[in-house]
């Protein structure tokens, strides 16, 4: 009788092995199955809603009837602020108000605001996501929202460096060169990463040049006093090369002193 036990219970194990192993099939099927079902999905709402972002887009560039508010109304109506929606009709508009300027730049602007998208960048500056914070300024100051101008000054105060970089540069292609006077005693460290994207941003959009150079050339913010030597040469504002000269004898860091001189080189090499 305990031999019997003994097969049964090898029986009733051998068989919840079994049933464990196909319950687990069965779940590793449907998971896999319903994960490529969301891909296709997706794919395909994405593909839908591109479509619907490049006809209201074309029509607004290059249809004359169609205005500002009526393309933001189409595009409202027909995605329904989806947020896949959002997302490609934003990437979209950024690209062409690189590739435009003039009203059609002036036009994209005006649908960025009346469409809501630039709602759905402001409402990233509120993220927990540090780099979704990094993606609104990007958004706003790349589409020229001046409105965003307060708010992106207060990511200047973001507990990560990188917000309070992005918001930096942010600023100056906001306001110009100009905006550098009013941040010249910051205290934010400019990596050469950050400075090279304030001088990207202001060859695009074809910025004025600082008015006085020489003033942020005797900012406490040592990184500022490099950028301003950039400036200097970037615009051929050779009458200021005293007051490089001045700022490299004055400084007391050793790696400031020689990208300073650098700058300088390359300054009088290009000096006619």
């Amino acid at each position: 009788m305990n031999q019997f036990q003994h097969y049964d219970f090898q029986l009733q194990f051998i068989l919840a092995l079994l049933a464990t192993f196909i319950l687990m099939f069965a779940l590793f099927f449907f998971l896999t199955y319903y994960s490529r079902y969301r891909r296709i999905k997706k794919s395909k709402t994405k593909i839908y809603y591109q479509e619907i972002i490049d006809k209201v887009l074309f029509d607004l560039l290059f249809d004359e009837h169609t205005d500002p508010g009526t393309a933001a109304a189409i595009f409202k109506t027909k995605t329904q602020n989806h947020r896949i929606a959002s997302k490609l009709g934003l990437k979209s508009l950024m690209v062409l108000h690189r590739n435009y300027s003039g009203q059609l730049r002036l036009k994209l602007e005006s649908f960025y605001v009346q469409s809501g998208l630039s709602q759905y960048s402001f409402n990233k500056l509120n993220s927990r996501n540090w780099s979704k914070v990094v993606e609104g300024i990007r958004d706003l100051s790349t589409m020229n929202h001046q409105p965003a101008y307060k708010a992106i000054s207060d990511q200047l105060r973001h507990p990560k460096l990188v917000v309070r970089s992005e918001a930096f540069i942010a600023l100056v292609v906001l306001r110009g060169t100009e905006e550098l006077q009013k941040l010249r005693n910051s205290d934010l460290y400019l990596d050469d990463w950050a400075q090279s994207n304030i001088l990207y941003n202001l060859k695009q959009t074809a910025m004025k040049p600082p008015t006085h150079p020489q003033h942020l050339l005797e900012s406490p913010n040592e990184t500022i006093r490099l950028l301003a030597a950039r400036l200097i040469e970037y615009y051929q504002m050779f009458q200021h090369t005293g007051a490089i000269e001045n700022a490299i004898v004055t400084t007391g860091n050793n790696t400031l002193r020689n990208k300073l001189q650098i700058v300088l080189n390359r300054i009088k090499n290009e000096q006619p």
